[in-house]
C-alpha cells in the first residue's frame, strides 16, 4: 500500500515537471514568434547595404504622365527617362522609434537613405525601395508612383529577383537572375548588393571604414576628408581646375564645405558619397548659374543648377539645402547638363572621358577629355595612393 502511495506521488510529480516544461516551451515559441513578428531579430544581421543597378532606364515620364493626370504636377511635362543607375545609393531596413525593424509580408523593407535619412527627397521626389512581393514570391524593387502601366496588385514592381520564399531579409536575396523592366524585360548583369555596415563601435579608427574613420552605431563616422558609406573617398581636395582645350577657357570649382553636427567639423558634403564643388568667378564668388559637378548616380555631370526647376537658387544656403535633398532623377533637367562622362564607379571626376551633355546616355563618342586637376600638390598627395590621376 505505502509502494502504491510512493508511485502515484511520483507519477503525479512527473506529470507535473511534463506540464510544467511543456507550458515553458510553449511560452518561450510564443514570445520567440512576437519577437520575430515584431522585427527583433533581424537587428542581428545586416540591414544597410549599397546597391548598385545596371545602367537601363525606363521612359515612363512621355510614355505615361505626358498622357495621364495621375501623375504630380512636377512630373508633368518631363521627357527625360527614369534611370536605374541614379537610384545607386545606400538602402536601409525601416525601423519604429526604439529601432526595431519593421515588417511587411513578414520581411524588412529596404529604403533609399539618401543624405539626411529615408524621407530625404521630398513627397513627389520617392525614393526607390526594396521588398517581398507576396503575389510573385519575390524580393522586388519599386519607385512610389511608378508603375509598368498596369496595376500588379499592389507589388508595382520595376525590378524583381528569382522566386525566393525562403530568403528573409535582403542579405540572403540572390543578387543574379534578377529582372528589370525597361518597356521590355531584360535581364540584370550588373546588379550588387552589398553589406557597408561595420562591426560593433570603436573610438578607435576602424577597418571597416578602411581606417579613415570610426564605427558608430554599425556606420562609419569618417575623418575630415574622407567620405562614403565606408569612408573610402579621398576628398581633400578643396579646389579643381578644369581647362577645356575646345573653348580653350579654365574653370575653377571649389568644393562645397558645411559643419558637420555630429564632430562639429567643417567637412565636404557627399551626394552619392563624394564630394560636390561649384564654380567661383576670378575674386573667388559663386558662379551666377550656380553651375556645379554633381556624382549622378553612375556618372559625373557638370550641370547649371538654375535650370527650369532649380531657378529658385540663389546663393551658398540655397545650394546647401538643395543638395541635402538632391536625387539626380528627381532634380536634374536634361537641358541643364553642360557635360557629362563615361560611365564610372570613380570616387573624383579625374581621367576620364567627356562629352556635351543634354541626354545623359552611352550613345555616340566620348570624344575628348576634360583637364581636370586638384592644383594644390600636398592636397594631391594626401590621396596619391588612391589616384593615379589626382
Amino acid at each position: 500500500m505505502v509502494g502504491t502511495s510512493k508511485q502515484v506521488r511520483s507519477s503525479l510529480i512527473q506529470k507535473i515537471i511534463f506540464c510544467i516544461t511543456l507550458f515553458v516551451s510553449i511560452f518561450g515559441w510564443i514570445i520567440i514568434q512576437i519577437d520575430q513578428t515584431r522585427g527583433h531579430y533581424y537587428s542581428s544581421v545586416c540591414q544597410t547595404f549599397e546597391v548598385k543597378f545596371d545602367d537601363f532606364s525606363i521612359d515612363y515620364f512621355r510614355d505615361t504622365c505626358n498622357v495621364t493626370l495621375d501623375c504630380p504636377s512636377s512630373w508633368i511635362g518631363r521627357n527625360e527617362p527614369i534611370r536605374y543607375v541614379s537610384f545607386n545609393d545606400v538602402y536601409e531596413a525601416e525601423r519604429d522609434q526604439d529601432g526595431t525593424v519593421v515588417l511587411y509580408n513578414h520581411r524588412p523593407v529596404y529604403h533609399q537613405r539618401g543624405l539626411v535619412g529615408m524621407d530625404a527627397f521630398g513627397k513627389d521626389s520617392p525614393p526607390g525601395k526594396f521588398f517581398y512581393c507576396e503575389e510573385e514570391k519575390s524580393w522586388v524593387f519599386s519607385i512610389e508612383g511608378v508603375n509598368k502601366g498596369i496595376d500588379d496588385g499592389g507589388c508595382n514592381w520595376l525590378m524583381k529577383s528569382l522566386s525566393n520564399i525562403e530568403s528573409h531579409s535582403l542579405h540572403e536575396v540572390d543578387r543574379d537572375g534578377w529582372i528589370m523592366w525597361t518597356g521590355i524585360l531584360n535581364v540584370a548583369n550588373d546588379f550588387s548588393i552589398t553589406c557597408v555596415e561595420c562591426n560593433g563601435d570603436s573610438d578607435k579608427i576602424d577597418v571597416g571604414c578602411t581606417y579613415h574613420g570610426k564605427c558608430v552605431n554599425e556606420k562609419c563616422l569618417c575623418e575630415s576628408n574622407w567620405m562614403g558609406v565606408q569612408c573610402e573617398t579621398c576628398a581633400s581636395c578643396g579646389e579643381l581646375s578644369l581647362y577645356n582645350s575646345t573653348s580653350s577657357t579654365l574653370n575653377r570649382y571649389r568644393r562645397f564645405d558645411v559643419l558637420d553636427t555630429k564632430t562639429d567639423i567643417v567637412k565636404p558634403l557627399e551626394v552619392y558619397g563624394r564630394p560636390v564643388y561649384y564654380k567661383i568667378d576670378m575674386f573667388g564668388n559663386i558662379d551666377p548659374d550656380l553651375e556645379a559637378i554633381i556624382y549622378a548616380g553612375r556618372r559625373y555631370v557638370i550641370g547649371n543648377l538654375k535650370g527650369k526647376n532649380q531657378n529658385h537658387l540663389d546663393n551658398e544656403e540655397d545650394l546647401e539645402t538643395f543638395l541635402r535633398s538632391f536625387h539626380s532623377t528627381w532634380d536634374f533637367d536634361e537641358d541643364a547638363i553642360i557635360f557629362a562622362s563615361e560611365l564610372t564607379h570613380a570616387p573624383m571626376p579625374f581621367g576620364l572621358k567627356w562629352k556635351y551633355g543634354y541626354e545623359m546616355t552611352d550613345e555616340g563618342d566620348f570624344f575628348f577629355h576634360l583637364d581636370l586637376i586638384c592644383p594644390d600638390e600636398n592636397e594631391r598627395n594626401e590621396c596619391r595612393f588612391m589616384f593615379n590621376d589626382f
